[in-house]
């Protein structure tokens, strides 16, 4: 399937941990983990995934 380059977070997330994969046909699900201990809150936020699909990596491969 299509793979999760980068991900990114306009707002600083510390000491969180940031991830994506992509759960479907044009659909990212993002998930935040707060490993620290402490409450987090974060303010309103815009994230921005990297994806490379399936079919690039197709002909990168086909291409070696």
């Amino acid at each position: 399937g299509d793979i999760v380059l980068g991900v990114s977070c306009s707002v600083d997330v510390t000491d969180c941990v940031l991830n994506a994969t992509v759960s479907a046909a044009n659909t990212v699900a993002v998930v935040l983990s707060n490993t620290t201990g402490d409450a987090v809150n974060l303010d309103s936020a815009t994230f921005r995934v990297l994806v490379l699909p399936s079919a690039a990596v197709d002909d990168i491969a086909s291409k070696m």
